[in-house]
């Protein structure tokens, strides 16, 4: 059996959803330490169209469009997969496990990218940056995903 194909989904600390309804079943943790997935969210309807129907979740090189402040290993199934800008949608979705992502590695990161494209210092304290800590959007480039991979799992230490 081929396993899934990984998307990635990011949410409020409770599971709730960022840009949609409702709150996500959020997986749990078994003694051994592997994780065992939330249930399944299925979208009823005729038709999956993004952005108003389906269960959207995002591939590796979108989720600098996608950050919050969890982000999860997601699965999608279903036979109608749409894939659509940065974005792709299916029929059911769950979450599989969180990636290592906080505040710090936030700020790690969006300070890492500042410097990679000798862009000015970010003042933490200031009220853009501080409602967008958990959210910094950089400028999507190869280098920029691999490295935010990189801190996401755990390559980088902030």
């Amino acid at each position: 059996m081929t396993p899934p194909t990984l998307y990635y989904k990011s949410t409020g600390p409770q599971g709730e959803s960022n840009y949609g309804k409702g709150r996500w079943n959020l997986p749990t943790q078994a003694e051994d330490g592997s994780w065992i997935p939330g249930a399944w969210r299925i979208a009823y309807g005729k038709k999956i169209i993004p952005c108003q129907t389906g269960i959207h979740a995002c591939r590796r090189e979108d989720l600098v469009h996608w950050l919050g402040e969890k982000i999860w290993a997601f699965e999608l199934a279903g036979e109608e997969l749409v894939t659509e800008n940065n974005k792709v949608v299916n029929r059911k979705g769950r979450l599989l496990f969180p990636l290592a992502w906080d505040v710090d590695i936030a700020r790690a990161w969006v300070d890492d990218t500042r410097e990679q494209f000798n862009w000015p210092p970010v003042d933490w304290k200031s009220p853009y940056w501080a409602s967008r800590a958990e959210r910094p959007s950089a400028l999507p480039s190869v280098w920029t995903t691999n490295r935010l991979f990189d801190y996401l799992e755990g390559r980088i230490q902030p």
